[in-house]
């Protein structure tokens, strides 16, 4: 099994839904592999954030029996037809039903939005972790170079984008790697640059639907900046200064012209 079977399993895994066969193949898949390991634990986390923060309004009694007579009709035409989606249409077909409802019960503030507020809140704290993660595993570089020539075809190799890299962004700090982290669900570049005694991590990522706004956060001692730019969004960990940070991702942003 390779990561991209495993990425469309996890889910099926996590709603009950995945057969004992691909199960036992899936779960040998993440004993190897960490990065599809990580997106499993962070939907996990994902799933456990939205069941505690999320409103939950019971619906009322003509939207239910409405939505138990569409399941029932899909059921009787699956009988009819089994050949025509089965099971899977019925999942389909429920998610989409729970999804307004959800919709319904999250008032005048989107359900998108509402989860890419969330998500933004706690995106933070999940950079921090894997920055730490990443240098108390003396795991922080899985390709070492300065060059943007050898770094830039190595991470767009591995990913659905191809991340700009800039050598040296600021005077004294500079390129020395780069790494692939499993973040929010999705493969993203981890660029590492050098501060005097300090390492810098610069995750980058397409901005999602809503961008995040520039901002500065300090969390368990280190500190974060973020910023957006070039339809990219570039948030730089480490235990150097804001007054080194701020800079550097703005410079990435919005780099000067050539």
């Amino acid at each position: 099994m390779n990561c991209s079977e495993a990425e469309t399993l996890i889910a099926t895994q996590l709603d009950g839904e995945l057969d004992s066969m691909r199960g036992r193949a899936l779960d040998a898949h993440l004993a190897d592999c960490a990065a599809c390991a990580a997106e499993r634990a962070s939907l996990v986390e994902l799933r456990s954030r939205i069941g505690a923060a999320a409103p939950y309004h019971r619906a009322a009694p003509p939207l239910r029996r409405e939505i138990e007579r569409m399941l029932a009709d899909a059921a009787d035409r699956e009988r009819a037809a089994p050949w025509r989606g089965g099971r899977q249409s019925r999942r389909v077909f429920a998610a989409g039903a729970l999804a307004g409802v959800a919709t319904l019960g999250l008032g005048g503030l989107g359900a998108a939005a509402w989860l890419e507020h969330r998500d933004d809140s706690d995106l933070a704290h999940l950079l921090v972790d894997a920055h730490v993660r990443a240098t108390l595993g003396d795991h922080s570089i899985d390709v070492a170079s300065s060059d943007q020539h050898t770094v830039k075809p190595w991470l767009s190799a591995r990913l659905d984008y191809s991340p700009p890299i800039v050598e040296a962004p600021l005077d004294g700090v500079t390129l020395v790697g780069a790494r692939i982290e499993a973040i929010d669900r999705q493969r993203v570049a981890a660029l590492v640059y050098r501060y005097r005694a300090h390492s810098i991590d610069v995750f980058v990522r397409p901005v999602g639907r809503i961008a995040a706004p520039d901002a500065v956060r300090t969390i368990r001692g280190f500190n974060v900046a973020q910023a957006s730019g070039g339809d990219m969004e570039w948030r730089a960990v480490s235990d150097a200064s804001l007054d080194v940070l701020q800079p550097l991702v703005a410079r990435l942003a919005h780099p000067p012209p050539p």
